[in-house]
């Protein structure tokens, strides 16, 4: 619903936020840290209406592991 003025506006501004070599931290370093995330790997991620989604799981080649007893 917005003019070609306010595309281009829109456009420009994204492009300069989004650029390539530009990189966001989704999960915090104490989390990407810990052992068990060394053989995970972001297997899905979906950005809707304001949210992010985001799955983990093993990287691609990856052995599985097995949950462990208390």
């Amino acid at each position: 619903r917005l003019g070609a003025r306010g595309q281009i506006t829109l456009r420009s501004i994204f492009s300069n936020l989004f650029r390539e070599d530009r990189t966001f931290r989704i999960l915090p370093d104490r989390l990407t840290n810990e052992p068990w995330m060394a053989d995970m790997n972001t297997t899905q991620l979906v950005v809707e209406d304001g949210w992010i989604a985001a799955a983990i799981g093993p990287k691609a080649g990856a052995r599985p592991r097995t949950a462990r007893r208390p």
